[in-house]
């Protein structure tokens, strides 16, 4: 028996562990490529693979210091902070 052609959007759903609707968001957003047959919405295989591809995560590696510099120097504000920098005047 060969393999099936297309899957459904049900079927990938299961297979991704995302909702139907998470699927459905992906076709309508143009990331998954799928076909409309007599109503009903279906995926190629190979389609299915190209997007699972494609939404790999790829980490990129930093030095050791990278998230200090990344995020600037926090300032207060709001009335807390006036408190607070009275305080530190007096």
């Amino acid at each position: 028996m060969s393999e099936r052609e297309f899957l459904t959007v049900a079927e990938i759903a299961a297979r991704t562990g995302l909702s139907r609707s998470a699927v459905y968001r992906a076709v309508d957003d143009g990331e998954l490529e799928a076909h409309k047959i007599r109503g009903r919405v279906k995926v190629r295989v190979a389609a299915y693979e190209a997007w699972l591809e494609s939404c790999q995560v790829r980490r990129e590696r930093r030095g050791p210091r990278s998230f200090e510099r990344a995020m600037p120097a926090r300032r207060p504000s709001g009335t807390f902070a006036a408190k607070l920098a009275n305080r530190r005047a007096a």
